[in-house]
């Protein structure tokens, strides 16, 4: 995915969304399950403060998306560099 389409998105939450995130307001985090049955949590307040392009770099470095997930789908998901 291009840095285009990262900025097409309206708010964090809708790209959460567009890559498998759901929302737990039990817990205030959004979270998914990997391929692998490893449950990845994002709270609500790392948003905070971000544009969808500086949360994605955010997310990348704290290891919220998996390398392998970064591989099979960057085309469609995810910017390199940001």
């Amino acid at each position: 995915m291009t840095t285009l389409k990262i900025r097409s998105y309206h708010s964090i939450q809708d790209f959460l969304a567009a890559v498998g995130f759901s929302i737990d307001l039990d817990q205030n985090q959004f979270s998914k399950w990997t391929a692998d049955q490893q449950q990845i949590s994002i709270p609500f307040s790392e948003l905070s403060g971000h544009t969808v392009t500086t949360f994605l770099g955010k997310a990348q470095r704290r290891g919220w998306f998996l390398r392998e997930e970064n591989a099979s789908s960057a085309e469609e998901t995810f910017v390199s560099s940001v």
